[in-house]
């Protein structure tokens, strides 16, 4: 992120993709559907929280933040577990 003098509000959506395992296959879920709506001036930080699947093990998160429908930023993150 590079700071701005008067920059523009950014008006765009966040979408999350969980990828992982479910009943012993793979398994991918994108919550675009319910992609939460993102306003910002400068910084934003978001938590929640989301009801998955009994059997899901996620193993990657991937965050993709977009205006209309170009990705502006994307970011993944591992998640570590018992294997």
């Amino acid at each position: 992120m590079h700071p701005a003098r008067n920059a523009p509000e950014f008006n765009g959506r966040l979408e999350l993709v969980l990828t992982g395992m479910s009943h012993g296959k793979p398994w991918t879920e994108t919550r675009a559907a319910e992609a939460q709506p993102l306003r910002v001036c400068q910084y934003r930080r978001l938590e929640g929280s989301l009801a998955l699947p009994v059997e899901a093990v996620v193993r990657t998160v991937t965050a993709r933040v977009l205006d209309g429908a170009q990705v502006r930023a994307i970011h993944t993150l591992a998640i570590d577990g018992p294997r």
